[in-house]
């Protein structure tokens, strides 16, 4: 039994196209199926492979999620002044007939360091200079730190993610949880054991016919075929046997921060719901009107045969007085291939009739293999 999890896609109405559910990060976090058979039907439960509740180790390693804001400010200033003073003297040595002129240069700045450099010079001149240069610098820039970081890491261990339950003769529960971050969607896949209550149909004898060609690839004769029977019982089930399938289930619907990965930084809302079969649109919309789904079909159960018939004829192929059934339509069409070949190589059709009819030549071109549903 296949049970397929979805989640589809939901508006308010036809005119507000706005998602209501299946948003990002909106996820089924828990799922209760419960499946029962109504009293009339002709079977029971008896068995399935969900016993033991299945534990599940996940690792999903870390996640981590960080938001970061940074600015600086910064303000200086700075400035410097020089002022130049040049002067010289002129005087005559009159010992040595020569002038002698002396330079002094003073120099200040901002922070009223001082300079002095005296440069003497033989030329008999004179001049004097006076010069000011005042130099500012204003200017800003600014950065301002602050961090907000979030950091989580996520590992999961043994949590219940399979299915766990119940089961008795009419009704079978079945319950499964998630972890954080995974939604219960996709197949289930159960295992169940029906006994069934009704009587039993007529008895098939179906057919197993062997050794039809040769080593040298021709066909052999009929007498050398190998043949064997053997018999099919089966429930006589004529009607499908119904079943009412509802479940409860826990929504949990993301309000606020879908965007962020970490489940604990989301706003929620969990949703509690209930469908019964009688409520269910999905299984009307399916043809199932009173809701009840069909849980065993007769086709499932009853066997099919394949047969070969000539055209027109109700009448099946038999040989040495028993009617050909084949389990399988491959063997079917292998003992049809070999009747042809018989006829290619001009040989016998010994034991082949239909019903009193034998099988002539004139009639391979209007054999054909037949479907029987029992």
């Amino acid at each position: 039994m296949i049970f397929t999890i979805d989640r589809v896609f939901a508006v308010r109405d036809e005119k507000e196209k706005t998602t209501v559910f299946n948003n990002m990060g909106d996820r089924v976090s828990y799922l209760e199926l419960s499946l029962n058979i109504p009293k009339g039907e002709k079977s029971i439960f008896n068995s399935w492979d969900k016993y033991v509740t299945d534990k599940l180790t996940l690792n999903l390693g870390k996640v981590t999620s960080a938001q970061n804001w940074n600015a600086s400010v910064n303000v200086s200033a700075k400035g410097n002044a020089e002022v130049s003073l040049k002067g010289s003297n002129t005087s005559e040595d009159f010992s040595s007939g020569k002038e002698a002129s002396t330079i002094l240069v003073n120099t200040g700045t901002g922070t009223n360091t001082n300079n002095y450099e005296v440069l003497s010079t033989d030329k008999d001149t004179g001049s004097k200079s006076n010069s000011a240069k005042l130099g500012a610098e204003l200017g800003g820039s600014g950065t301002i730190g602050y961090t907000d970081k979030y950091e989580s890491s996520l590992d999961l261990s043994s949590q219940i993610l399979k299915l766990s339950g119940t089961l008795s003769e009419n009704k079978m529960v079945l319950r499964q949880e998630s972890g954080p971050g995974i939604d219960l969607g996709g197949n289930i896949v159960v295992s169940i054991e029906y006994s069934l209550t009704d009587d039993w149909a007529v008895p098939v004898q179906f057919s197993k016919i062997g050794n039809l060609y040769a080593k040298s690839g021709l066909p052999n004769s009929v007498e050398n075929l190998s043949k064997s029977y053997f018999m099919v019982f089966f429930p006589d089930i004529k009607e499908s046997i119904k079943g009412k399938l509802d479940y409860t289930f826990l929504y949990r619907q993301v309000l606020k921060g879908n965007k962020h990965i970490p489940e604990a930084r989301q706003k929620v809302k969990y949703k509690y719901g209930k469908v019964e079969s009688k409520d269910n649109e999905l299984l009307k919309k399916a043809g199932y009107k009173d809701g009840n789904i069909d849980l065993i079909r007769p086709q499932d159960i009853r066997p099919k045969a394949y047969v070969i018939r000539k055209g027109g004829s109700e009448a099946n192929l038999g040989l040495t007085g028993n009617e050909l059934k084949f389990e399988t339509a491959f063997e079917a069409a292998a003992f049809l291939s070999y009747i042809k070949d018989l006829s290619l190589n001009t040989m016998p059709f010994n034991n082949l009739r239909f019903s009193t009819e034998p099988l002539l030549a004139e009639h391979i071109a209007d054999l054909k293999i037949i479907t029987l549903s029992l």
